[in-house]
């Protein structure tokens, strides 16, 4: 009895042996499949990533002072993509030039990050057109479609200037001014009655001196000869001189060649 129940026992621990190592076993091999799909998963991870989320950085090309298309042809030759902010007035560059950018060139930024542009509307600063002897309506016309607009008008009398043409203007022809600025008019209300531009008379005969003078309503008060190369009755010099503005009762003085030497 005594050796069998010692048997027993035996057998007993035997299995309780046996059953702890495949317990073991099983453990082991749990913890290196466990460990296996762990190394690949972070391996997967990794790549997935470094593929995605970690992306190299390289210098932002300089576009400055390009048009859109040639911008965009270097951004995207950096693999980076290019947004227009906006546009803006610049004194530097001519409209449709890239006049900033973000990030400036040069700068290292992540590739496929955006360039952000603004292009350029041009100058500020528009150019006054010169409407000087043009009609009141055509310089009008001339001032709004230069991007300005028309100023205060003035009129006064001018035998030089035809009614209803200007005369002057503020701010001068050429002059740069900002967009919608007021051009200023001086317009003509022609010649006060009785009052006349003086001709010229140069090298006209003196008949046809005096014909003109008289139609005008003035008259010769003294013809002066003088010895000239020129051919005789000729005027040589007058007074009023060509320009000024005379009345009727304004009178004219003549020199004459006499013909001295002439033909």
């Amino acid at each position: 009895m005594g050796g069998l129940t010692t048997r027993k026992v035996l057998i007993v621990e035997e299995d309780q042996r046996s059953g702890c190592g495949k317990l073991f076993f099983f453990a082991f091999r749990m913890f290196f499949t466990v460990s296996l799909v762990f190394i690949l998963l972070s391996a997967v991870s990794y790549f997935v990533i470094r593929s995605f989320v970690i992306v190299g950085e390289q210098p932002v090309p300089n576009v400055i002072g390009l048009t859109p298309a040639q911008a965009l042809e270097q951004i995207s030759q950096k693999k980076f993509t290019m947004t227009l902010e906006k546009y803006d007035y610049s004194r530097a560059l001519e409209e449709g030039r890239i006049m900033s950018q973000y990030p400036a060139g040069g700068v290292r930024a992540k590739i496929g990050s955006p360039v952000r542009v603004v292009l350029s509307k041009g100058s500020p600063l528009v150019s006054v057109p010169d409407v000087r002897g043009d009609t009141e309506v055509s310089a009008g016309i001339k001032i709004r479609s230069a991007e300005l607009s028309v100023g205060t008008i003035s009129r006064k009398h001018d035998a030089r200037v035809k009614k209803d043409c200007v005369i002057a203007q503020d701010p001068p022809p050429l002059a740069g001014v900002t967009r919608n600025h007021a051009v200023k008019l001086l317009v003509s209300l022609g010649s006060q009655p009785g009052e006349y531009v003086m001709p010229s008379l140069a090298h006209l005969t003196l008949a046809e001196a005096t014909e003109l003078i008289e139609n005008l309503g003035m008259t010769i008060s003294e013809i002066r000869r003088v010895d000239t190369s020129s051919t005789k009755n000729l005027v040589v010099e007058q007074y009023p001189p060509a320009g000024a503005i005379l009345n009727q009762s304004k009178k004219v003085v003549l020199s004459v060649s006499s013909g001295m030497g002439g033909f």
